[in-house]
């Protein structure tokens, strides 16, 4: 995602996209950002092979320093999303890879989750968590926190800001509101098989029909009742009965001569 947005603002790297993301206002400036660029869709904190990226409320006040800006809120509005879903209690972030490098990204993330955010002092963490599995499952260590606490090395913690918790608490509203109006847009600008896609497009994959039968009704011949349910009869329905009050035609007189 970083690299993408390198790229696109003809940035060198990651690292040159955060210094003039930092540059910019937390909220780039009213401009958001919705992260699912990847062409599979989203996976976590939601499923869904369909959803797609945007960036709203751009205008030409904008700088290449705010969208830099708005993809580092977007991706970390994204961490306080996987936070909300997991309906557990966090008191603290551990945040590793080359993002982690950057310090005003772990401070960012603090802010934007409202919890505490922590840098590893080591390297290779993969393999850390299989030696400290190894470690619990032959004995060695009588459990994982306590391995943890043996061998894993914590650098440098960040505490979220109270002000910015605060404006980032209201961001996040936004960002969940915005998501809801993309997705109920079909998450594209132009829905599949509407005028408005170029021909040869790959569009988004239509949802199976719905294969339940819908439901048989008796067919009952106009006039008749239906049988009884129960019933063992099999007689044919009667006609229905003539009312007295009906006039009657009267009869025909015999011709001459028969």
């Amino acid at each position: 995602m970083l690299s993408w947005a390198a790229r696109t603002l003809q940035l060198e790297g990651p690292p040159q996209l955060g210094e003039s993301a930092f540059s910019a206002p937390p909220g780039a400036n009213g401009l958001m950002f919705l992260p699912y660029l990847s062409p599979a869709g989203e996976r976590a904190p939601f499923l869904d092979p369909r959803a797609r990226g945007a960036f709203w409320g751009l205008s030409l006040e904008h700088t290449p320093a705010d969208l830099a800006r708005a993809v580092f809120d977007g991706l970390s509005l994204v961490v306080r999303d996987s936070l909300a879903a997991s309906r557990t209690t966090v008191t603290e972030l551990r945040l590793c890879g080359g993002g982690a490098n950057n310090d005003d990204w772990c401070r960012l993330i603090a802010d934007a989750t409202g919890v505490p955010t922590a840098r590893s002092g080591d390297t290779e963490l993969g393999a850390k968590g299989a030696f400290l599995t190894g470690l619990v499952l032959t004995g060695a260590e009588s459990s994982m926190h306590g391995a943890a606490a043996k061998y894993v090395r914590m650098n440098t913690s960040w505490e979220p800001d109270p002000e910015r918790a605060q404006f980032y608490a209201g961001l996040y509203e936004e960002f969940l509101r915005w998501r809801t109006i993309a997705r109920d847009a079909g998450w594209t600008a132009a829905a599949p098989g509407s005028r408005t896609t170029p021909p040869g497009s790959r569009t988004a994959p239509k949802e199976p029909p719905c294969l339940t039968p819908p439901p048989v009704r008796p067919v009952t011949p106009p006039g008749c009742r239906p049988k009884p349910s129960g019933s063992g009869s099999t007689s044919a329905p009667r006609a229905p009965a003539v009312s007295p009050s009906t006039p009657r035609a009267p009869s025909s007189p015999p011709r001459p001569g028969r």
